[in-house]
C-alpha cells in the first residue's frame, strides 16, 4: 500500500477519535492539549508526502484543530490570530526538518547508486572469476587428457612402433585440443643411424616420393635445425618457397629436435597446410608433446645403441655369434612359412695362427677387420654377416639357392685373395676357405644347416684351402 494512502487513513481515523473524544467528553480536562498535540504531530509527520498533499493536510489540520479546540467557546479575533500565528510558526519550523530530510534522501540515493554500482562490479567480478576458474579447470582437464594420451609413449622401444603411436596421438590431439583436421598437417620423422640421418617415418606424404627425395628433404630439415638450435620452435608462417617441390605446400612449421648427451639424433618435422596453424595457447601443449616425444626418442635411440652394441663385435663391427643364431632361426622360420630357401656360408682364414705367430696379434686384428670390410662390401642389405668366432665368419643369404650362394662366395674368396694386406709396411698374403649349405635341401633345422656348412668348410680345408665347396 502507498505511503500517502496509509498516512491519510491514519489521519482520518485520528480525526474521528479526537472528535468523538471531545463530543462525548471522555477526557475533557486534557482535551485542548490533545487537539494541539494532534495538530503539531500531523504537521510534522506530513514531511514524507508530496508538496500538494502537504498543503492540503496542513489546511485541513488547521481548521479541524481550530474547530475542535474551540467547540464550545466564543472565538475572539485575538484567539484566532494567535492560533493562525501558532500554526504558521509550526508550518515554518518544519522546513529545516524538510531540508535535513531532503539531504538525507539525496545521500540515501547516492549511497543506493554506489551500492548498485558496487553490486554490478561484484557481479561482473564474480562472473569474470567464474570464467577464469572455468578456463583454468578446462586447461587442467586438457593437460590431464594430454598427459594420459602421452603416457602410451612411455613403453615404446621401437622406432616403427613410436611412429605409429605418435601419428595416432597427433591426430587425436589435433582434433580434440587444437581443432585441426587430420588433412591440415603432415609430419616427417628423422632418425640417426650409423652417423647418417634417414626418414624413419612420415604422415601425409607419399612414401615413394619421400624415398626419391630423401637426401634433399633430410638436408633441408637439418639446415633449418642448425639455424634454430635447442628446444622446439614454431614458425607460424612460411613465405618463401623451398627448393623441393613436395614441400612447397608448407605454410607453417614446428621443429622438434631430439638430443642425447647434447648430440642431435633425430628431428620431428611437423608441417601445417595453412599459416598460423597453432594459436599461442597451443604452443604450451606442443612443448609438453615435444618433451614427451623427445624423451621417448632418446630412450629408443639409447636402447638401439645398447642393443646394437650387444649384437656387434667390437673388433670387426660385424654381428656377434648370438645374434647370428637368432637371425638364422628367424630366416628358417620365414622360409618355412612362405617357402623359399636360405643359404649359409661359413668361412675360415687360412693359416691364421701362423699370421699371428709371425706378425703378432695386432697384425691378426688388422687382418680380421680388413676381411670384415670386404665381406660387407660384397654382400647385400638382406644378407647378415657375422663373426662366428676367432677367425671364422658366417654369411646368411635369405632367398638364395645353393648355386647362387656358391657363386657369390667364390667372388668374396677371390676379393680376399686379391686384396693387398699390408701391416707395418709388410705385405701379408691372406686367403680364406669356405663351405656352403642350403636350407631345406641340405638340412631340416638350424643346427643341421650349420653342421653341414661346417662340413663343407672342413672339406675345403682338407682339399688344399683357398676354395669354396658346397655340401
Amino acid at each position: 500500500m502507498n505511503k500517502s494512502i496509509k498516512f491519510l487513513l491514519i489521519y482520518i481515523i485520528s480525526c474521528l477519535i479526537i472528535f468523538f473524544t471531545g463530543f462525548f467528553k471522555l477526557i475533557a480536562p486534557d482535551y485542548n492539549l490533545l487537539v494541539l498535540v494532534f495538530g503539531v504531530f500531523f504537521i510534522v509527520l506530513q514531511k514524507n508526502l508530496t508538496k500538494t498533499l502537504r498543503k492540503t493536510i496542513f489546511l485541513i489540520t488547521f481548521f479541524i484543530t481550530f474547530i475542535f479546540y474551540f467547540p464550545f467557546k466564543i472565538i475572539s479575533f485575538n484567539i484566532l490570530c494567535v492560533s493562525i500565528i501558532f500554526f504558521i510558526s509550526i508550518y515554518m519550523l518544519q522546513y529545516p526538518f524538510e531540508l535535513y530530510n531532503l539531504k538525507i534522501s539525496e545521500n540515501e540515493k547516492r549511497l543506493k547508486a554506489k551500492e548498485n554500482i558496487i553490486n554490478r562490479i561484484n557481479t561482473v567480478s564474480i562472473k569474470n572469476l567464474q570464467k577464469k576458474d572455468d578456463d583454468v579447470e578446462y586447461e587442467i582437464k586438457q593437460i590431464t587428457s594430454l598427459y594420459n594420451t602421452l603416457k602410451s609413449l612411455s613403453f615404446i622401444l621401437n622406432i616403427n612402433e613410436a611412429k605409429d603411436i605418435i601419428t595416432e596421438i597427433l591426430i587425436k590431439i589435433m582434433n580434440s585440443h587444437f581443432n585441426v583436421k587430420p588433412d591440415e598437417f603432415n609430419f616427417i620423422l628423422l632418425f640417426l643411424r650409423e652417423k647418417e640421418f634417414y626418414i624413419a617415418g612420415s604422415y601425409g606424404f607419399d612414401d615413394e616420393i619421400l624415398k626419391k627425395n630423401e637426401k634433399q628433404i633430410v638436408s633441408y630439415i637439418l639446415r633449418r635445425i642448425t639455424k634454430f638450435p635447442g628446444e622446439m620452435f614454431y614458425i607460424p608462417e612460411i613465405k618463401d618457397e623451398t627448393s623441393i617441390n613436395i614441400l612447397n605446400f608448407i605454410k607453417s612449421i614446428v621443429y622438434i629436435p631430439f638430443y642425447a648427451q647434447k648430440n642431435l639424433f633425430g628431428v620431428f618435422f611437423l608441417c601445417g597446410m595453412r599459416p598460423n596453424l597453432f594459436e599461442e595457447k597451443h604452443i604450451e601443449y606442443l612443448k609438453l608433446l615435444s618433451n614427451q616425444i623427445s624423451m621417448t626418442m632418446e630412450k629408443i635411440y639409447l636402447y638401439e645403441e645398447v642393443d646394437k652394441l650387444s649384437k656387434i663385435d667390437s673388433l670387426t663391427g660385424l654381428y656377434v655369434h648370438r645374434f647370428f643364431q637368432e637371425k638364422l632361426e628367424e630366416e628358417i622360420n620365414r622360409a618355412n612359412r612362405y617357402g623359399g630357401s636360405v643359404s649359409l656360408v661359413i668361412g675360415d682364414v687360412d693359416f691364421f695362427k701362423k699370421i699371428n705367430d709371425t706378425h703378432g696379434h695386432l697384425a691378426g686384428d688388422y687382418i680380421l677387420k680388413s676381411i670384415a670390410f670386404i665381406l660387407k662390401n660384397y654382400t647385400t642389405q638382406s644378407d647378415t654377416v657375422a663373426r662366428y668366432g676367432g677367425e671364422e665368419f658366417v654369411i646368411i643369404m635369405p632367398e638364395t639357392v645353393k648355386d647362387t650362394a656358391h657363386m657369390r662366395a667364390v667372388k668374396i674368396r677371390k676379393a680376399i685373395e686379391a686384396y693387398n694386406f699390408i701391416y707395418n709396411n709388410i705385405p701379408i698374403k691372406v686367403t680364406m676357405s669356405m663351405g656352403v649349405a642350403t636350407y631345406p635341401v641340405d638340412a631340416k633345422s638350424r643346427r643341421e644347416l650349420i653342421e653341414n656348412a661346417d662340413k663343407a668348410l672342413y672339406r675345403a680345408k682338407e682339399e688344399g684351402r683357398n676354395r669354396v665347396l658346397k655340401f
